[in-house]
């Protein structure tokens, strides 16, 4: 029998086994946030939340970023809310995108910047296959986009819809998500 081929197979049957087991905390994790948050104990979800957003959890990410943004278990911080939906967002979550369209359309915590609406909105539907609950409320996505362009001039339109074909391109061609604006540029 070849030993080689033996050693290569236990090598990789034992990181694959390690890579479960690290995973699994990370779901528990996530459900023990979703929980609390829930049973609206907002503290006990951010502290869950947090790790799981640290190491590039998107889902999680969100969550902190939305936390932060409405101070929900902390103090209302729109740079910190920002931040984290940002780095949600630029993995293409779409919960994180139509977030930032909602701010960005209301003006809370950022400028408001409907052409930065209108993309983000553009953006999130089309990645709300990424969580199948998003397709029954394909029209909240169609009522805001259309709210939006009633008050944009159809070259700020064309605008959003450039820049969200720009971001879906950058987004495939790096294979490294969105590349959004930082806080200080949209404060």
């Amino acid at each position: 029998m070849n030993t080689k081929f033996i050693t290569k197979s236990l090598l990789l049957t034992t990181a694959l086994a390690i890579m479960l087991l690290l995973s699994m905390p990370s779901r528990a994790g996530l459900e023990e946030a979703n929980s609390a948050y829930n049973n609206k104990d907002y503290k006990t979800a951010l502290r869950e939340y947090l790790p799981l957003a640290k190491k590039g959890n998107d889902y999680a990410q969100f969550k902190v970023g939305e936390l932060y943004f409405e101070g929900k278990g902390v103090l209302q911080d729109y740079e910190e809310g920002y931040k984290w939906l940002t780095k949600s967002a630029e993995q293409e979550n779409p919960l994180a995108l139509a977030m930032l369209a909602v701010k960005f359309a209301d003006g809370k915590g950022v400028k408001r910047i409907l052409v930065f609406a209108h993309a983000y909105i553009n953006l999130a539907e089309a990645n709300r296959f990424k969580y199948p609950e998003l397709n029954e409320k394909i029209d909240v996505f169609t009522k805001l986009r259309d709210s939006l362009e009633q008050e944009m001039t159809p070259s700020e339109v064309e605008a959003a819809q450039v820049f969200a074909k720009a971001q879906q391109k950058y987004a495939m061609a790096n294979k490294n998500g969105l590349h959004l604006p930082k806080y200080d540029d949209v404060k």
